[in-house]
């Protein structure tokens, strides 16, 4: 008797199709994966971007309204309230020499900043973290520090 070519061993035509299924799979997953990681690097930018607008705005609020309303419409939470209750006083202005990415995990975000405030007391270097949550799909601070 002859042997059966469907048991024992594979046709080109089986082997074909599973590469084609593998690959279909495979790309699959490299688009899903690849969707991912440019989300989240849209999502570091516009952080960064938020953190450094919303210190330089910060330096600015003391002389200029517009720059005050901008740093409390970027904020959130306790910080937002505190710079709506702050009072201002002197003039001072902000230099973001650059800002850094330090954490990025879903709806929360810390960047690290570093740069040169300048005030009536003249200027000085200062470095902040600067925390930032998503609310409505918009990166608002939640809270500043300055590091030592």
């Amino acid at each position: 008797m002859g042997r059966d070519a469907g048991v024992g061993h594979p046709t080109p035509v089986r082997v074909l199709v599973a590469l084609g299924v593998l690959l279909v799979v495979a790309a699959a997953v490299l688009g899903v994966l690849d969707r991912q990681a440019r989300a989240r690097d849209d999502d570091g930018a516009t952080t960064l971007l938020a953190a450094r607008t919303h210190l330089v705005d910060l330096g600015a609020a003391t002389t200029d309204p517009a720059a005050r309303t901008r740093a409390v419409d970027g904020a959130t939470g306790a910080w937002r309230d505190r710079l709506a209750a702050a009072t201002t006083t002197g003039s001072t202005s902000t230099v973001v020499r650059t800002v850094g990415l330090e954490d990025l995990d879903g709806d929360t975000a810390r960047a690290l900043a570093v740069g040169v405030v300048g005030g009536d007391g003249g200027t000085r270097p200062f470095r902040a973290v600067v925390t930032l949550a998503r609310v409505d799909d918009r990166w608002l601070v939640a809270d500043v520090g300055e590091l030592p």
